[in-house]
């Protein structure tokens, strides 16, 4: 570092008497003031030298290859400014971070559902059984086989019904005949995947009526607990023709 104070070597003399000629004062006023200039710098470099040496890369104390608390050039010392053993910061430290939290709730509701494979749909399609001989008025028609599933995130059972205790009839005779649908339409269950237990008789074909009876009971939760059911009609030879129908319902509990 210069600070500009270069020391201006001329002196002012009131001996006139013994003024050298001009060309020698000014020959003498130059080379004091490159003597001066010159020692000025050398003294500068000096400290610069050990400035450089002792705050370089390694360290605050002055001087070369030093050993102690300071650090010279390659020293080992206790310095701030080291990247050589030293106990200073260095320019690659960690940045700074920031955090934010937020929680997060899950709202879960009970939820069940029942509907049938075909169309993926609770109301499932029209099952028709035709009875066209005297065989099939002796012995009865059954259907087939007709899929549900049910999902749940809670056991459950499933109860079945007749929506009506007597059929619906569209045909020609009046007054309309009344057929009941107890001891004419029963079910059974074909297939269960529910983890469930059948109930009752309804391994076997048991009669419907307008009532709910337990159809699988204990089932597990899940997303795709599946069952089947057959129909069987019986009306024997009572009824004239015509069509009879009556819905069936099929109701999931969570238990």
């Amino acid at each position: 570092m210069f600070c500009n104070s270069k020391a201006r070597g001329i002196f002012a003399s009131t001996n006139t008497s013994k003024q050298p000629p001009l060309n020698a004062v000014i020959f003498e006023n130059t080379m004091k003031k490159i003597t001066l200039l010159a020692a000025l710098l050398i003294g500068l470099n000096a400290v610069a030298s050990a400035q450089s040496n002792g705050n370089g890369n390694n360290g605050n104390a002055y001087g070369n290859n030093g050993n102690g608390n300071g650090q010279g050039n390659n020293g080992n010392g206790n310095g701030n400014g080291g990247s050589n053993n030293s106990s200073g910061s260095s320019n690659s430290g960690t940045g700074e971070a920031s955090a934010a939290t937020q929680s997060t709730h899950l709202a879960l509701s009970n939820a069940i559902e029942v509907t049938f494979t075909s169309n993926m749909s609770a109301m499932g399609g029209d099952v028709t059984m035709p009875f066209s001989t005297v065989n099939d008025y002796a012995n009865g028609i059954e259907s087939d086989a007709q899929e549900m599933k049910v999902r749940s995130n809670k056991n459950f059972s499933v109860a079945v019904k007749a929506n009506n205790s007597e059929f619906s009839y569209t045909g020609n005779t009046s007054p309309a005949p009344e057929m009941p649908v107890e001891g004419v339409l029963a079910v059974k269950v074909t297939a269960n995947s529910t983890g469930g237990d059948v109930a009752g008789s309804f391994s076997n074909y048991a009669t419907l009526t307008a009532s709910n009876q337990n159809l699988i009971t204990s089932a597990d939760r899940g997303g795709n607990q599946a069952f089947s059911v057959k129909y069987k009609a019986t009306p024997s030879f009572a009824y004239p023709a015509g069509t009879y129908a009556v819905d069936v319902v099929y109701t999931a509990t969570q238990e």
